[in-house]
């Protein structure tokens, strides 16, 4: 039965790798909320403003844009991370049970039914194995991604914010 105690330990790493991935969810709301909030500030800040067609407005404009957009890619792959995501799981002793008396009804040896659930069991064990780290791989690139997102909707934020800060000092001065 060792061979049962390898596979069952490499179940249990992609479980463990994907609580992993599931606890870095707390940081990513934490910063998409910090990026809506400044956007819903950028955006009542340019409703009070009287635009005038120069450089410093549209660039303004152009940026908070192009934050929004990255904002929106950061959610939807949040939402590919986080959410519609089913692992496998290793079948319950009941299942092995029924599978080993319909065995034992077909007049068997005890070997033979010893061999077939050993193949059933690593087959199964083995395909959960590899369904979970598929789903894992994707989850890992998805908030990748998701980072990428953050980082740059997160930079062009600062960077309509001091826009902001400049426009405000010329036009209202």
């Amino acid at each position: 039965m060792d061979w049962i105690q390898e596979l069952k330990e490499l179940y249990y790493k992609e479980l463990e790798r994907r609580d992993h991935i599931s606890e870095k969810m707390t940081s990513s709301i934490t910063f998409l909320t910090f990026i809506c909030t400044g956007h819903m500030f950028i955006w009542s800040k340019m409703v009070e403003l009287d635009f005038i067609i120069s450089f410093f407005p549209l660039l303004f404009l152009t940026t908070e844009i192009v934050s929004v957009g990255f904002t929106i890619m950061a959610f939807y792959y949040f939402f590919r991370t986080y959410f519609r995501v089913d692992y496998s799981v290793i079948p319950t002793l009941e299942l092995i049970e029924k599978i080993a008396d319909n065995l034992q009804n077909d007049d068997y040896t005890n070997n033979e039914i010893e061999n077939a659930n050993k193949k059933m069991l690593s087959g199964t064990i083995r395909n959960c194995i590899s369904d979970n780290v598929e789903i894992n791989n994707k989850r890992e690139r998805a908030q990748y991604r998701m980072n990428i997102g953050l980082s740059v909707s997160f930079c062009s934020l600062v960077f309509v914010y001091a826009i902001w800060i400049f426009v405000i000092n010329i036009f209202t001065f």
